[in-house]
């Protein structure tokens, strides 16, 4: 996933600031954490936690952000992003793992091959014809 693409998700679910949840969240909508949450998390889509964010649980999704704090172990099948003032504590399963300068991961990683798309397939097997 392109981490400039990633930044112009549109979000669904949005838990402000002034926010505490307890409890899970499933849905297939991108999902952005900016209060505090206890409970795991499992989208289709994105999820971003926020600077001001902390939450305690696993998350489950397609890609993941987090600028904030992170307690559970993730599985994401694109990129996974700790910013420089993320801090994420627990066990990954990611496609790509970025971790910039300042950013905190504690635990294990795991790469995840993408298998690719029937799409992917489609292009790959298309001779070039030089147009």
């Amino acid at each position: 996933m392109n981490l400039k693409k990633f930044k112009f998700v549109n979000v669904d679910v949005l838990i402000g600031e002034k926010t505490t949840l307890t409890g899970n969240i499933t849905t297939e909508s991108a999902i952005k954490i900016d209060g505090i949450m206890q409970g795991n998390i499992t989208t289709t889509s994105e999820v971003i936690i926020s600077e001001t964010a902390s939450v305690e649980g696993d998350v489950i999704g397609s890609a993941l952000i987090v600028s904030g704090k992170l307690k559970g172990n993730v599985t994401v099948t694109n990129q996974l992003v700790i910013k420089e003032n993320g801090v994420l504590e627990g066990d990954i399963k990611t496609g790509a793992l970025v971790i910039e300068e300042g950013g905190i991961f504690i635990g294990s990683n795991h790469s995840v091959k993408k298998e690719p798309s029937s799409e992917e397939n489609i292009v790959a097997e298309t001779p070039d014809t030089g147009m």
